[in-house]
């Protein structure tokens, strides 16, 4: 839907504590991204109960970020 509105929005990011430090530090970095469901990425969804369910530790951390939906990339090789 905010891509096809073409403007900003909140999505919900959940983390392990031991990365929100780092995410804290640098900002959320591809170069950091595991492997998802839907490939390598970085995932954020719009109801924060989904991202809860990656905050696998006791301190649950989650980040609220404003992106800018765009394009996707055509998938590249290894």
């Amino acid at each position: 839907e905010a891509f096809r509105r073409k403007g900003d929005t909140l999505l919900f990011h959940g983390l392990p504590q031991e990365a929100a430090t780092n995410v804290q530090a640098t900002g959320l970095l591809l170069s950091f991204a595991a492997n998802g469901m839907l490939g390598r990425g970085l995932y954020g969804a719009p109801d924060p109960r989904k991202s809860l369910q990656y905050c696998r530790s006791a301190n649950k951390f989650m980040f609220i970020c404003a992106v800018q939906p765009s394009e996707p990339r055509a998938a590249r090789g290894p």
